[in-house]
């Protein structure tokens, strides 16, 4: 910038005599940023079937990415699944209705290494589950929604500071109007 006076009164002014050349440094300084384009998006695995309805990936230490898919598996009640890097897809469970049926949610990794999630429907009860999906591909069933505690748990959980999950349900709970739920295994505690 060019003829540039500083005055002092009341307060401190910046005037500039030739505006113009304000802007044509502007214009200068602008044209001289690099354009970045936007990068295509490359497939790294196609899914076989629309009624899969996958739900959101997770990144785990190991680099892969997890998710799970609804309508999938040998009974249709749903799997979670691997994506490696360079594509290759492995499904990890298979939900067969006492386990868990109907993940709509994507899985949330916790501090402990383990993958948690929750399954719509299905469960002991039929109200849906919580599950946990550790490292080495062994599915423990936490919570079985009845109803009172909740049901229909949707959305991820979400782990807090002091380590506990919590979590949401559809329906349940004493208005059945749904619950905000929080992890005791074994049976999900109202918060």
């Amino acid at each position: 910038i060019t003829n540039c006076k500083i005055m002092k009164t009341d307060r401190l002014e910046t005037r500039f005599r030739h505006g113009s050349a304000f802007f044509a440094g502007l214009a200068l300084l602008l044209l001289s940023v690099p354009v970045v384009r936007a990068a295509a998006p490359v497939e790294i695995h196609a899914f076989p079937n629309p009624d899969f309805l996958p739900a959101g990936l997770v990144q785990g230490a190991n680099g892969n990415f997890y998710g799970t898919m609804q309508q999938t598996g040998p009974v249709g009640y749903g799997a979670v699944y691997q994506v490696a890097p360079n594509g290759g897809i492995t499904v990890l469970i298979e939900f067969g209705g006492t386990n868990g049926a109907d993940p709509k949610s994507r899985l949330t990794i916790g501090t402990d290494g383990n993958s948690y999630g929750v399954t719509l429907s299905g469960g002991a009860n039929g109200f849906g589950t919580v599950v946990q999906l550790a490292p080495s591909g062994m599915l423990t069933t936490l919570i079985h929604f009845n109803n009172a505690n909740g049901a229909s748990p949707f959305g991820e959980l979400v782990q807090s500071t002091d380590g506990n999950f919590y979590g949401t349900t559809q329906y349940g709970g004493s208005g059945n109007n749904g619950t905000v739920y929080g992890n005791v295994w074994g049976a999900a505690t109202l918060v």
